[in-house]
């Protein structure tokens, strides 16, 4: 059921969406939980008068496990627009608009607090078990009675634990769910209506050693689809196609300097009135590119744009957290930092999902936010896009960082000072140099990188079985020494091999220990061209975000 009117209604009463994003961490969107909460409440109220608890998907499958009712976490309650991030409880301002109460009130109403007690209250310590498992699992699969279960996570906050993030990295999925996110650790609560911020999914009072106690969510609907669209519409239907008309066809579209080319693809609405596609010319909205094989490049530019702008801002806003006098941008811009400057970019983008196979979008992403990128040893296209051909040996960023935070949970019973980040930095330091000792360094083959879903003893038992099986920058394969998408030709999505396959490039050991391999170096050049069209694609997108255009 549509909950647009529900979602523009509790901004309005709580004060729009800045103020929203300021108390919640996020802007109301529709699919959030405390606005299809005010739905209910509004149509049908007997339902959720005759409700007991309410659960997010994560702590209705602990229940499960747990055979009785599983608080939320900090971080489920976060996702749910009804938590204050800053007073560390449920808002009562935004649980009196939920339930229909003035939002004058000074306190929580009596309706408030009944939905806080469907609600429960969330747990804020993210390295304990919550329990022992039921006994009916004891008894009908064979569970051992001391098997301990853990808090599940939703499936972005598990994406955000599958690799250890330092400051200023940030992990890049494209092709997640359809959708593109960008998720990166943050040591300030920095709230905006254009992104979510999260508690770390680790965060725990027992070891408030880490400084990255935030997590920020950007997220793209539906901009894998985009792509797809515009390959079936220009490329027919081929990715081979797509990336030549992206590798042939000029930076903004042109070879001219003040008449480059932007895509706006927002099938939703969800960041203001318009929604759709749209093109832009030399300022102006057009109906079709003259030229309409510039499609496909404009879309990938317009989209990376989008989270260099973004990142760019998230990361200009904490520099100025940590140092007001700091100077920030000439009094001229519109953008509040220097579009030039590497500093309030990334220094690593970690690429995920099923699109990061694409070498052109790979090295266009690359010159574009000015930054290498780098690809995890355990999650390489080739492991991660086997999930969709049924691969049960398959695994996915968001179970291999649930994985890792069940192991890092169990060993912090016998070393409560260990952080998740120690935990996972020394696994990925073991785990590099035992993969190193019996490897050899390949810089030309693809990347075909080792799964991580079989334990350290089994991996070290393939490598010895498999010695004529090599991936890149010094990892053994145990998959076959070919692109994924030549291991079955009948898939639609496999029919069409990218143009040029992503190939590993020299890797600084440091980022080895990381567990990650390099795939793409910036273009400097690119990355300063790129910076002359900051600031006139702000311009075009806050108006489509106000429907000026």
């Amino acid at each position: 059921m549509s909950t647009d009117a529900q979602a523009q209604s509790l901004e309005w009463l709580v004060g729009g969406s800045e103020e929203t994003a300021r108390r919640s961490g996020v802007r109301a969107f529709c699919r959030f939980t405390g606005i299809q909460i005010m739905k209910v409440q509004q149509t049908r109220p007997n339902i959720l008068e005759a409700t007991d608890r309410i659960s997010s998907a994560s702590s209705f499958l602990t229940s499960l496990l747990l055979g009785s009712i599983a608080p939320l976490s900090e971080s489920d309650a976060a996702s749910m627009s009804l938590w204050n991030m800053t007073e560390h409880r449920w808002d009562p301002l935004v649980l009196n608009c939920v339930m229909g109460k003035d939002s004058s009130l000074s306190g929580m109403s009596n309706e408030a607090k009944k939905l806080v007690q469907k609600l429960g209250e969330p747990y804020f310590d993210n390295s304990v078990a919550l329990g022992s498992i039921a006994s009916y699992f004891v008894r009908r699969y064979g569970f051992s009675a001391d098997c301990q279960i853990v808090g599940f996570l939703g499936h972005h906050q598990a994406t955000f634990l599958s690799q250890p993030l330092k400051p200023r990295d940030v992990m890049i999925c494209l092709g997640d769910c359809d959708s593109d996110s960008v998720l990166l650790p943050l040591s300030h609560y920095l709230p905006d209506s254009t992104r979510q911020i999260l508690p770390s999914p680790v965060k725990s009072p027992s070891n408030p050693s880490s400084n990255m106690p935030f997590m920020a969510l950007l997220e793209y609907k539906d901009a894998d689809l985009a792509r797809h669209f515009l390959r079936d519409s220009y490329c027919n239907g081929s990715w081979h196609t797509f990336d030549t008309l992206v590798t042939l066809i000029s930076e903004g579209g042109t070879i001219g300097l003040d008449d480059k080319l932007y895509t706006f693809f927002w099938p939703h609405g969800e960041l203001g009135s318009w929604q759709g596609i749209s093109r832009f010319e030399a300022g102006q909205r057009i109906k079709e590119f003259k030229d309409q094989r510039v499609n496909p490049r404009s879309l990938l530019e317009s989209q990376f744009l989008t989270m260099r702008l973004q990142l760019s801002r998230i990361s200009q806003g904490l520099r100025h957290l940590e140092n007001t006098n700091e100077y920030l941008a000439p009094a001229y811009s519109l953008l509040g930092f220097n579009p030039y400057d590497h500093s309030v970019l990334p220094k690593r983008i970690v690429a995920i999902g099923q699109a990061s196979g694409s070498r052109v979008m790979i090295d266009l992403l690359s010159s574009i936010i000015g930054v290498p990128v780098y690809q995890s040893v355990a999650l390489s296209p080739t492991t991660y896009s086997t999930v969709f051909l049924g691969n049960q040996l398959a695994i996915t960023p968001a179970a291999l960082g649930s994985c890792y935070k069940a192991a890092w949970t169990y060993l912090r019973q016998f070393n409560l000072n260990q952080s998740y980040e120690d935990f996972l930095g020394e696994r990925n330091i073991q785990r590099s140099k035992r993969l190193r000792s019996s490897d050899t360094r390949n810089t030309s083959a693809p990347i075909i990188l080792t799964s991580l879903t079989r334990l350290d003893t089994s991996e070290a038992s393939a490598q010895s079985a498999q010695p004529d099986q090599r991936g890149t920058a010094g990892f053994s394969s145990t998959n076959a020494a070919s692109p994924i998408w030549n291991q079955d030709a009948s898939s639609p999505e496999l029919s069409n091999e990218p143009a040029i396959p992503i190939v590993s490039i020299l890797t600084d050991s440091k980022d080895v220990e990381d567990g990650l391999v390099k795939v793409a170096e910036p273009d400097e050049d690119s990355f300063q061209r790129y910076g002359g069209q900051v600031e006139e694609f702000a311009r075009l997108e806050k108006c489509i975000r106000r429907g000026v255009l």
